[in-house]
């Protein structure tokens, strides 16, 4: 479908774009994972093997624009070359690093900086014995208190759905599969120790209420017990729902598209 299709290969993944266009796919041996565009013509494009990847196009007022994207097609970062032409671009496999900032609000410098190669995060708090829970895209991790030890949690290629941290812990949803079905709860306590709920479900929301998990797929509520990784009952959602909340022990809201509900448990 494209004039002038290009295609740079790296690993996995694969880059397919339109050299006369704006258009272009992200691929791996399990076939098209993305399509997006850009602003302008493409000129050239890159991909790492950890599926983040680099569009050189046409820009207005400029020479031309690099655009980089995470694997999550996400943009990362752009830069507007005025001086010069660009002719290619590559980029390494280690794109992203994170940092968190460990802060004493009675010191001027923080108590500690803990850097995270390759990992983009997207959670991260204090949970009640002084641990430091974080989740990321690929990996969720258990920090001591002393900030010298780090528990990693890998999710062994599964896709991240839903997340939440609370007092005691870290709790996951995560599908073997690019669609989100079959959803595992993975329940990794302040200690590090791990329980797996299996489910037959794709998970749209979810919340935590001590050790059950109230989650939402195709307008049901379903409540389990990570503790002993069971099912406990199900619950109608109605048509329009998009997310839920835990108000306490017996009582859930959910979010719709026209109205919040409350469904007692």
């Amino acid at each position: 479908k494209y004039a002038s299709p290009a295609m740079t290969v790296n690993g996995d993944y694969a880059i397919i774009y339109d050299k006369s266009g704006n258009q272009f796919q992200i691929s791996n041996g399990s076939g098209i994972i993305y399509e997006g565009s850009v602003e302008d013509t493409i000129y050239t494009a890159t991909i790492n093997k950890n599926g983040d990847y680099a569009i050189l196009s046409k820009k207005s007022g400029y020479t031309s624009k690099l655009t980089v994207f995470n694997k999550n097609n996400e943009q990362h970062y752009a830069y507007y070359f005025s001086e010069c032409y660009t002719t290619g671009v590559s980029i390494n496999n280690s794109l992203i690093v994170s940092k968190i900032y460990v802060l004493d609000f009675t010191k001027e410098e923080p108590v500690a900086k803990l850097n995270f190669k390759d990992v983009t995060v997207y959670d991260a708090r204090f949970m009640s014995n002084g641990n430091i829970a974080v989740i990321g895209d690929t990996t969720a991790m258990v920090i001591t208190s002393d900030y010298k030890n780090k528990y990693d949690f890998t999710y062994n290629g599964y896709n991240l759905r839903s997340r939440k941290i609370t007092d005691n812990g870290i709790f996951l949803s995560l599908s073997p599969f690019e669609d989100g079905k079959s959803c595992e709860i993975w329940s990794i306590s302040e200690r590090g120790i791990t329980t797996i709920t299996k489910t037959d479900m794709s998970v749209d929301s979810m919340d935590i209420c001590g050790d059950n998990a109230a989650v939402l797929s195709n307008n049901k509520i379903t409540l389990f017990d990570t503790s002993t990784q069971t099912t406990l009952k199900d619950y109608d959602a109605g048509l329009d729902a998009q997310s839920i909340v835990y108000a306490n022990n017996n009582t859930v809201y959910v979010i719709g598209i026209t109205e919040i509900r409350k469904v007692e448990l």
